[in-house]
């Protein structure tokens, strides 16, 4: 026995109590990770079908709901406070901002696939 392996004998003592419980999770996750592949069931299957065939055409789509959503809320909250004011009913103000921002938001989120020219 060597030097070296004395110390590295030492040096595992020494470790904290929670060392040997992060070794153990380490290898779970490296073994987990070895693991053979499963073939995909049929609504994985489906899944990437329908929504990879699209490529970055659905998250263009969102991105462009999103932005839409925000200008037409703002826009919809706006117009929405003015006319909760005249007629005084609050509620005009949430149903402003939620009808424009899905409409502007389904319109904008459309232009935006289109403009990308993927399909």
């Amino acid at each position: 026995e060597d030097k070296y392996t004395k110390q590295a004998a030492d040096f595992r003592n020494d470790l904290p109590d929670n060392y040997k419980e992060l070794e153990a999770a380490q290898s779970l996750k490296k073994d987990i990770l070895d693991a053979p592949k499963k073939e995909p069931t049929r609504w994985e299957r489906k899944c990437k079908r329908i929504f990879g065939a699209a490529g970055n055409s659905a998250n263009l789509f969102k991105t462009g709901f999103m932005m839409g959503g925000l200008v037409g809320g703002t826009f919809g909250g706006i117009l929405g406070l003015y006319q909760a004011v005249q007629f005084r009913r609050p509620i005009i103000v949430f149903q402003s901002i939620i009808g424009s921002g899905v409409s502007f938001g389904f319109f904008m989120g459309l232009g935006m696939t289109i403009r990308s020219g993927e399909m």
